[in-house]
């Protein structure tokens, strides 16, 4: 395998010349095949970055918003915190 910058030349297909032209996405996708993606639904990311395992699983009672930047939970009056939905105290 060389690299060169952000040129990369895969051994395994000597006629393969790829370019990886994601350097980073925002909040909420992920990158695949070379480009920014949505994180699949039920998950949601809040950073950047380019791995698709900082889309993270939202928890139970709870879906991903439709720019997967964070949870909604489903149970009224309940917040979702980052991590979990809680309902307020003395709820």
């Amino acid at each position: 395998l060389h690299s060169a910058d952000t040129n990369v030349w895969d051994d395994d297909s000597a006629d393969v010349w790829s370019r990886h032209l994601v350097e980073d996405c925002p909040a909420g996708q992920y990158e695949f095949e070379a480009a920014c993606t949505l994180c699949p639904s039920g998950t949601f990311k809040q950073g950047s970055g380019v791995a698709a395992s900082l889309c993270l699983d939202c928890p139970a009672g709870s879906v991903s918003s439709d720019d997967r930047t964070t949870c909604s939970c489903t149970v009224t009056g309940a917040r979702f915190n980052g991590t979990a939905c809680n309902l307020p105290r003395g709820s």
